[in-house]
């Protein structure tokens, strides 16, 4: 209009570039946590899935790929996942994340809930992610 400006964002493209990040752990199975995250709305969309968290075993990112290809019109998986590891490892290092792991192991023993224990457990794991400079997922 004369002197003012409207300013709105109009969508004009049918498709959409999603990433789906899934996490997953030893307790879960591939398949179902890909269908459970590949909603019925990204079915026009290219979407990238990214598979995190601690997974014992192997995943094969083009099989993934081939089972979801009908749900999308474009699909890819990476896998970013890494094998589980012992949190406590290092208990008896002489360093400073050695002398760490034994204050929250003594926290996590002395614990009287369930969720204490598990927080200390995610603290573990965010200061050993921090201290071996990578994300924890």
């Amino acid at each position: 209009g004369k002197g003012t400006a409207d300013l709105a964002f109009v969508p004009t493209a049918a498709r959409k570039y999603t990433e789906l990040s899934v996490f997953l752990d030893s307790e879960k199975d591939i398949i179902a946590s890909i269908d459970s995250a590949l909603t019925q709305e990204y079915a026009d969309d290219i979407v990238r899935i990214i598979l995190t968290g601690e997974y014992d075993g192997t995943v094969d990112s083009a099989a993934v790929a081939e089972k979801f290809s009908n749900r999308v019109f474009h699909l890819t998986v990476k896998d970013r996942t890494r094998s589980p590891r012992d949190i406590w490892d290092g208990l008896s290092e002489d360093t400073l994340k050695g002398s760490f792991l034994r204050i929250m192991r003594k926290k996590y023993l002395e614990a009287e809930t369930d969720k204490d224990r598990d927080m200390a457990v995610m603290a573990v794991k965010y200061a050993l992610a921090a201290l071996e400079n990578r994300e924890e997922c």
